[in-house]
């Protein structure tokens, strides 16, 4: 009931702002993210109901700029605290951050912080946003382990789009971000969905996706624990 009521209380808000390039790796301040929770019940892919999905579909965001679009996920609903790629962000685009397709608020960002080194950006929208947010696992996900991916394929037209996957790979290597280790999934990802949430069965932020394969059926999400340690080298 509560989830529905967050829930219904988002869907009626859209958050816009400005931003510029001037971003410090200390400007967010200190990150308490909520750790995984034992008492999370698990879900099966054919057992999933709408409350469960419309809880995910809250805490993830559509952003749209001049350079293009993508998705992010809430990880500090009192804060305004959005995570998403750092290459979806620019220095002279006007970026909206949307929560659902009806008229909103518009609202300058407090601060922004990038993480080069990760492809992160956590962007500070600075207002509640009434949201529940799923709590972080930092383990490994098992091989054909199922997963719940959410975004904005390809635009606003597809906004919060769920689609369902199994974990396909771990410890995977790309190239430009060589010093990471990326999962890798059979779920649909496509243009649009970069910075969007992926979610293990029992509703935990596990990854956020980064990148496409040139091939159907593989994307890869960087780890939800990179943030951690990309705090961790901040402070």
């Amino acid at each position: 009931m509560k989830q529905n009521i967050a829930f219904a209380l988002v869907v009626g808000t859209a958050l816009a702002f400005l931003m510029t390039c001037a971003w410090s790796l200390q400007s967010v301040g200190p990150l308490v993210l909520p750790l995984e929770s034992s008492s999370v019940q698990t879900h099966d892919v054919c057992e999933v109901d709408s409350e469960f999905i419309e809880m995910l579909m809250a805490q993830t965001v559509y952003i749209q700029n001049e350079t293009g679009t993508g998705s992010g996920v809430v990880i500090d609903s009192e804060r305004g605290l959005i995570l998403t790629a750092a290459h979806g962000q620019c220095d002279k685009y006007m970026t909206y951050v949307y929560f659902s397709a009806t008229c909103g608020y518009k609202v300058e960002p407090s601060q922004v912080t990038v993480y080069p080194a990760y492809d992160l950006a956590v962007l500070d929208l600075g207002v509640d946003l009434l949201v529940a947010v799923s709590p972080v696992r930092t383990g490994y996900p098992e091989i054909g382990e199922e997963i719940i991916v959410v975004g904005s394929p390809v635009g606003w037209k597809y906004f919060n789009t769920v689609s369902f996957g199994r974990i396909t790979g771990l410890l995977r290597r790309l190239d430009g971000l060589p010093h990471l280790f990326w999962y890798q999934t059979d779920a649909v990802i496509n243009r649009g969905n970069s910075g969007g949430p992926w979610f293990d069965m029992q509703g935990r932020l596990i990854a956020i996706t980064l990148k496409k394969a040139n091939a159907e059926g593989i994307a890869f999400g960087l780890p939800i624990r990179y943030l951690l340690e990309a705090r961790e080298e901040a402070d």
